[in-house]
């Protein structure tokens, strides 16, 4: 008995595209937080949404591998993915804000 496999194809464009958007997002609030000597005053919550998308759609991709192709593997392991303002994530999490 042989066994058949299956063919899967898999369209990512909408996680590419949210990436994209999650990342100009952030970067159209640094440049208006950005000052006349170059230094960035923005507060963490103002930013928050947009690093926690852009960590998800990074698990994500980083996720995506081809069985057999040494090109293209699951590089997430051994990868920690850091959580922005993480002391306000956990007050979150705990009820307190």
């Amino acid at each position: 008995m042989s066994k058949q496999m299956h063919k899967i194809t898999v369209n990512i464009d909408g996680v590419r595209k949210n990436a994209a958007r999650a990342y100009n997002s952030l970067c159209r609030k640094l440049n208006e937080s950005l000052s006349a000597e170059k230094v960035i005053h923005i507060d963490a919550e103002d930013i928050e949404q947009d690093m926690a998308n852009l960590r998800i759609f990074l698990i994500g991709i980083c996720c995506l591998y081809v069985e057999g192709d040494p090109k293209f593997t699951d590089v997430s392991e051994g990868i920690e993915f850091e959580v922005f303002n993480d002391e306000n994530e956990q007050q979150h999490k705990e009820g307190r804000v």
